[in-house]
């Protein structure tokens, strides 16, 4: 997993990825920090509400997943999932760029 702070929306970047989607995030303290599955924190991840309190844009792509269901992955990881967050004036819709996965988006 790969996370991005970003100051202004990222390049949209659909070829590498089997989804994109892109969704509103509301930090009302301006803290907001990633969890592992056990429920620790990573050292190196910080804070995720870099740019303080208020609305972000948050773009999940994810590649594998189909795979990771197939295969044992907790000795060898098969899923990649990229996280981008940045400021935003307000919320905004859901967006789905791209859903090419074996998860199909739900209506």
């Amino acid at each position: 997993m790969t996370v991005n702070l970003c100051e202004t929306e990222p390049l949209l970047v659909l070829d590498a990825w089997e989804a994109v989607v892109d969704v509103s995030y509301h930090s009302p303290e301006g803290k907001t920090y990633l969890y592992t599955w056990d429920f620790s924190l990573p050292e190196d991840a910080g804070n995720l509400a870099h740019a303080g309190p208020g609305w972000y844009r948050t773009r999940v792509q994810t590649r594998g997943r189909a795979e990771g269901r197939r295969h044992d992955s907790s000795k060898e990881p098969v899923e990649e999932h990229s996280i981008s967050l940045w400021p935003a004036t307000g919320p905004e819709p859901d967006r789905v760029h791209k859903m090419d996965d074996a998860f199909p988006a739900r209506r």
